[in-house]
């Protein structure tokens, strides 16, 4: 692995440990303000907010990085805004037609889906254009924002969780202003191709619109178990799993920091030996950090979850500790997730998703409805224990697949010279 790989994703790994620091102050502030009721209720809504954005981001989010190197920049970013007026459009559709979104402000979501979507593009518009070190810092700017506000609402008691809401909105809009001013000159340029847009238009179909299925697919492996508690168990024990999970997101910090260092790196390599040695160290360096990680996490006594969030969330590390196994082999294989994406081979990610949540859904129904919260905590392993393991065996082939061909090629050209 190279010397500035290891620099990049040291630094993107120390934004991304401000950021966990930020989300577990934002975690602690909801549970004091709105206890394990309330943070139910922001856990599921946040639920559709993901899932409107994941339809939101056909034309945008990572695919971005791919569809840049091969575009205009400009071009890109026209293509992005039509992506979420037409995501927007869908969404509304969706949320006004099915019982999958029901008591929800649909029009709160609407707005938050618009703005987190044009935040997220432009985060990856200045990743591709000015490099990792502006993006890092310019990320932290959201989480701060919302947590501030937070404070404000825990100091003059601001119980409704609308304002909430309205707080998470304003917290994306000064970014995103700031994003638009540093990079005007470049996604408002006129210098683009004629017809540009509908070829940009199609390899963000082709390649956003896997990619981001894939991300529905995970995301809902990720969250689905919130809607079985929903049924099986009280809204106190669905607190308690939306903040293991928020825990859980902020454990994987570091090996989403791997993930995208990665993910941007191996769309550039030409050599495939090399991006093979990067991902091999950077899976070993992923499972190391995370389990010290997790260590340290499950080393907590009881007594200080309970001191910080208060006693409803008492069951919160036992709820953990269910779920570690899952929470390591998934940071084992990011690395080799995001090389798959960024060569442009999203349908591998595809297949895995579609088997680990075919597998997943079944186990979830059946451990929830038996044994409630920790039921649900123990087959939240399932999807990534099994995804993890099929992208080894599918890797550890491609892999081999490739040094055969490799070695093969000057045999052919000897013989036909």
């Amino acid at each position: 692995m190279r010397t500035n790989n290891f620099l990049k994703i040291s630094q993107t790994f120390s934004f991304s440990l401000v950021n966990a620091f930020l989300a577990f102050g934002t975690s602690i502030m909801l549970s004091r303000i709105y206890g394990a009721v309330g943070v139910a209720e922001i856990g599921l809504f946040l639920f559709s907010v993901s899932i409107s954005f994941v339809i939101n981001a056909v034309f945008g989010s990572t695919s971005i990085i791919y569809i840049v190197s091969k575009h205009n920049f400009a071009s890109v970013f026209r293509t992005s805004l039509l992506g979420i007026l037409l995501g927007v459009v869908l969404v509304a559709i969706l949320g006004y037609s099915t019982s999958l979104i029901l008591n929800v402000n649909i029009k709160i979501l609407i707005v938050l889906s618009i703005l987190q979507t044009l935040y997220v593009n432009l985060l990856f518009f200045l990743l591709s254009k000015k490099g990792a070190k502006k993006y890092n810092y310019i990320r932290i700017s959201q989480p701060l924002l919302l947590f501030l506000i937070l404070i404000l609402f825990l100091n003059y008691d601001l119980k409704k969780i609308d304002y909430y809401y309205y707080g998470l909105a304003f917290s994306y809009i000064s970014p995103i202003f700031y994003l638009i001013l540093g990079l005007k000159s470049d996604l408002f340029s006129a210098n683009r191709k004629s017809g540009e847009v509908f070829l940009v238009f199609k390899d963000f179909f082709k390649y956003g619109g896997l990619s981001q299925l894939t991300n529905g697919i995970q995301l809902f492996n990720y969250r689905v178990s919130l809607i079985f508690m929903g049924f099986f168990c009280s809204s106190e024990d669905l607190g308690v799993m939306v903040l293991a999970l928020t825990i859980v997101d902020g454990i994987w910090m570091f090996k989403n920091s791997v993930a995208l260092i990665n993910y941007v790196d191996s769309a550039q390599l030409i050599k495939k030996e090399e991006a093979f040695s990067n991902i091999k160290k950077l899976s070993l360096l992923s499972f190391s950090v995370t389990c010290l990680i997790v260590l340290a996490v499950l080393c907590l006594p009881e007594k200080i979850y309970v001191s910080v969030f208060g006693t409803e969330f008492a069951g919160v590390k036992n709820v953990l500790s269910y779920m570690v196994p899952g929470v390591i082999i998934m940071a084992s294989s990011s690395a080799i997730s995001s090389y798959f994406a960024a060569i442009g081979k999203v349908y591998i990610n595809l297949i895995v998703a579609v088997i680990g949540v075919s597998v997943f859904l079944p186990i979830l129904y059946v451990l929830a409805k038996k044994y409630g919260l920790e039921g649900a905590a123990v087959a939240n392993n399932v999807p990534h224990l099994i995804g993890s393991l099929i992208l080894f065996c599918w890797y550890s082939f491609f892999v081999k697949r490739n040094y055969v061909i490799t070695k093969l090629l000057p045999r052919n050209e000897t013989t036909s010279k």
